[in-house]
């Protein structure tokens, strides 16, 4: 996912919009992600695999939208 995350900065940077769309819908999938992490976490021992996972895309997204700020 790193990769491909990578290969597509390259791609938009110098596209404001197109980077500022992103950045967007990158905050709301995280927190989409958050609310549902939530809720798995009450079950914890039943969702051990999706949690992690989940916790997993979470700082891959963290991490591309730290890349896709630094290009504004």
């Amino acid at each position: 996912m790193e990769v491909v995350l990578r290969e597509i900065i390259l791609g938009i940077q110098h596209d404001t919009k197109l980077l500022q769309d992103i950045i967007l819908q990158l905050s709301k999938n995280m927190s989409e992600m958050q609310t549902e992490l939530a809720k798995l976490k009450f079950e914890e021992k039943k969702n051990k695999e999706k949690i992690k996972n989940l916790e997993e895309t979470i700082e891959y997204m963290k991490k591309a939208m730290d890349e896709f700020t630094k290009m504004k």
